[in-house]
């Protein structure tokens, strides 16, 4: 069963602070991590992400600024506003993009698999066409306007 944009919850890191500064650790992860990589520098307003994975899931963590996660699952769409010392785990099969909301937005983001060119589900089509395949057609048939 593919997740949906519904299941997709932000957890609220621990922090501990004084003189020193902010110390926030993280002990547990939802999958076994294999790579990781992190996002700076990125102009407010300027998109990133816009994709899902076939294989891959992720855990995106704030670590400094904020950030709006838009979330879709080829039925439905949802926005996730996220600050430092937040994450939300993303799941298979869901479309993300990502875009900073401060100048000093930086995300770390662990995955459970390796950078595999094949996995990326690079538009709205191929999320709605990887969910028909996995789940039926009857879940992810477009829209019709009224």
């Amino acid at each position: 069963m593919l997740s949906t944009v519904d299941d997709i919850t932000i957890l609220s890191l621990d922090k501990y602070q004084d003189n020193r500064g902010i110390l926030t650790p993280v002990e547990e992860f939802p999958f076994p991590v294999v790579r990781l990589f992190y996002i700076t520098d990125i102009p407010v307003g300027i998109k990133r992400g816009a994709h899902g994975h076939k294989r891959c899931q992720q855990f995106l963590i704030c670590q400094a600024g904020r950030l709006e996660v838009a979330v879709y699952d080829a039925d439905n769409e949802r926005s996730i506003e996220m600050q430092a010392g937040q994450a939300v785990k993303i799941p298979v099969g869901i479309y993300v993009t990502l875009m900073a909301k401060h100048p000093t937005t930086t995300i770390l983001v662990l995955c459970d698999r390796p950078y595999e060119k094949d996995d990326y589900l690079n538009d709205r089509d191929s999320i709605r066409k990887f969910r028909a395949d996995r789940l039926g057609d009857a879940f992810t048939k477009p829209k019709q306007s009224t």
